[in-house]
């Protein structure tokens, strides 16, 4: 996976990304994602649960946003107010980058905190993982040991 993976990414259509959206958080452990294309805008957003052992879980709001720019501040709140009273913490996807704005917003105290996945950690986490991204579908899908598919 190289750096072309954003403009990759960037270019699924939004039933790919709401693919893509899904597929990706369930390969980093999250389970019982749902997703769903946010009316107009394009945005996906989703929940999910990471079990902790028998008896613990933990759920997950998500955004996932296709942007080429810096994300505008209020995409914090607008995240958070998707949240219902079962969320522990917030995840905020996107192709393009985060002002310094809502990196502080996304760790106000007293708020559920938000974790960023801008397009630089994106590809990191797509390589150290070992995942593909299929161009007809936007699934996430992990590669042989060779690059192969």
């Amino acid at each position: 996976m190289n750096n072309n993976a954003v403009d990759i990414i960037d270019t699924l259509d939004v039933w790919q990304f709401k693919n893509f959206c899904s597929t990706f958080f369930a390969s980093l452990g999250i389970s019982n994602v749902e997703s769903v294309l946010q009316g107009g805008c394009g945005w996906i957003v989703g929940k999910g649960t990471i079990e902790l052992g028998a008896l613990m879980s933990y759920h997950f709001a998500f955004f996932g946003v296709q942007h080429s720019g810096t994300l505008p501040d209020t995409i914090i709140n607008e995240l958070r107010d998707t949240m219902d009273g079962q969320t522990n913490k917030g995840l905020l996807l996107t192709t393009g980058y985060f002002s310094r704005e809502v990196k502080r917003q996304a760790k106000s105290k007293g708020k559920i905190p938000v974790d960023l996945i801008d397009a630089k950690d994106l590809i990191y986490r797509l390589r150290s993982n070992s995942l593909e991204v299929s161009m007809q579908t936007g699934e996430v899908f992990k590669a042989n040991k060779q690059g192969e598919l």
